[in-house]
């Protein structure tokens, strides 16, 4: 009885420590919805982590999650400078209780983005931002970027241990175009980086304006089961009943 008892044991412990393990993984849309029409997307909720939005001309967001540190300022892959555009705005609002400044707003919209003045007709340039993931928790990111003028933009997210993961919209004609992404990311280890990158990879007509844009971007974690609590109880369940058989 007490040599299968201990089997029972061994094998609930090594199923716990092979739920410990983690396998850095990135995964997400591969077809964003595109073409948002004055939809609101509460932060607030879908930033419990980290959210950030940027309506200026500068690295830093214009606002984001008080007393949260994840989303990185935005910098410049390729040449150029960050710019912002009043006139062509993202068709989405965002609502928010927990800004820095504001705090609150409801419904704020006519929101600019930011972007790169690089007009030269040169591809693979754009927009880089990181994301910090302080927990091995999988963790929702969401992304509001886009393009003006562009025929074709990626957007690639890297992260030690997991492989690449890149997603492309391919555009006709002049209009600014919105894209909504969802993604999940699990990292081997705590406050591992995830890189994104924006990329312009069809420059049609180089002109002012033209280029890849980055609205918004909220971070969440995503509840798990406790895989080692389910073991936990395996283990007790199986011990009573070995002892019941008399095993």
């Amino acid at each position: 009885m007490k040599i299968r008892t201990l089997a029972f044991i061994s094998t609930a412990v090594s199923l716990v420590a092979a739920t410990s393990v983690q396998a850095a993984f990135i995964t997400g849309v591969g077809d964003p919805s595109y073409d948002i029409d004055l939809t609101d997307f509460n932060l607030t909720s879908l930033g419990s982590s980290d959210w950030a939005y940027w309506d200026s001309a500068t690295s830093a967001s214009t606002n984001s999650k008080s007393g949260a540190d994840l989303i990185s300022g935005v910098s410049i892959v390729g040449s150029g400078a960050l710019a912002n555009s009043s006139s062509a705005n993202a068709a989405l609002t965002f609502s928010f209780t927990d800004g820095v400044s504001p705090v609150s707003e409801s419904a704020l919209g006519s929101i600019g983005g930011v972007f790169s003045n690089n007009y030269d007709n040169t591809v693979a340039e754009g927009l880089q931002f990181s994301v910090t993931l302080p927990t091995t928790e999988v963790y929702e990111l969401r992304i509001w970027g886009g393009a003006f003028r562009s025929g074709e933009y990626d957007l690639t997210i890297t992260m030690a241990g997991a492989d690449p993961l890149t997603t492309s919209r391919t555009y006709s004609g002049n209009d600014l175009q919105t894209n909504y992404y969802t993604f999940q990311l699990q990292a081997d280890s705590a406050d591992t980086d995830a890189t994104i990158s924006l990329l312009d990879l069809d420059f049609s007509t180089a002109v002012a304006g033209e280029g890849v844009r980055l609205y918004g971007v909220s971070l969440a974690t995503i509840p798990e089961p406790n895989a080692a609590l389910a073991v936990g109880l395996f283990v007790v369940a199986s011990v009573v009943m070995c002892r019941r058989k008399k095993c």
